[in-house]
């Protein structure tokens, strides 16, 4: 299956262990998958949105989402880390836990008391995916935006089905 270029369009079986610890398998991903589009992948399995994400391999510094899991070396079996960046990290946590107290304190709530959209709809992207509806109902009583897009171009109506 090798080509000119190697082993570009080779196909390996990963796994994204997510910042919660739970692994994401992936079967049968080709080499040439950008780390881009494994962040789109991550995002439309566990509901943390892609531009919050960081992954790591081997030596746990950040790859880069142009870059290709041939050119980062991925080999079969491999697993890489999903983290949450920094600004995100406790947000996304209790998000994704339906911790509605804990949600809140995480810098939804700007120091003039309003509410950060982009944050909040962050949040209930990350609560419905999960299922965590009192905390979706919540943060739609606080005015969030329910029609509000990921990278992946998904609302909050996608997992409401």
């Amino acid at each position: 299956m090798a080509t000119k270029r190697g082993r570009a369009w080779q196909a390996v079986d990963i796994s994204v262990r997510i910042f919660t610890g739970r692994c994401i398998p992936f079967p049968q991903l080709p080499l040439n998958t950008t780390i881009g589009d494994l962040k789109l992948r991550v995002e439309d399995s566990c509901g943390i949105p892609s531009q919050c994400q960081r992954i790591t391999y081997l030596d746990m510094c950040d790859l880069f989402d142009h870059q290709t899991l041939e050119q980062c070396d991925v080999v079969q079996k491999g697993r890489l880390d999903m983290q949450v960046w920094a600004p995100f990290t406790k947000l996304a946590t209790a998000a994704s836990s339906g911790l509605i107290t804990q949600t809140f304190q995480a810098g939804l709530i700007n120091s003039r008391g309003f509410i950060s959209q982009d944050e909040a709809s962050i949040a209930l992207y990350i609560a419905a995916h999960c299922g965590h509806i009192r905390l979706a109902l919540m943060l739609l009583s606080y005015g969030v935006d329910v029609n509000s897009t990921t990278k992946l171009c998904a609302t909050v109506w996608l997992w409401c089905g």
